[in-house]
């Protein structure tokens, strides 16, 4: 849905966090828009992520592109 030529997918140890960052240059959309659509896109992401106890952040801009950040607390993983 993107139009994205590239997308970029890092996955990091930050603190105490495990944190996955997408982002892309594409034709982005309007956040608060978004979230009045019917669909389970954003909302399900959401739900998804609040079951393993982490928290999303969805930045977007109408041609500008998208980064989505989903940061998993790693208290209770084992080593």
């Amino acid at each position: 849905h993107a139009a994205a030529a590239d997308v970029f997918v890092t996955l990091n140890v930050v603190g105490p966090d495990v944190v996955l960052r997408i982002e892309d240059h594409g034709v982005g959309f309007d956040p608060e828009n978004e979230r009045n659509q019917p669909g389970l896109g954003l909302s399900s992401m959401a739900e998804r992520v609040a079951l393993i106890q982490g928290r999303i952040s969805v930045a977007s801009e109408v041609g500008r592109g998208t980064t989505v950040e989903v940061r998993v607390p790693l208290a209770g993983c084992t080593q």
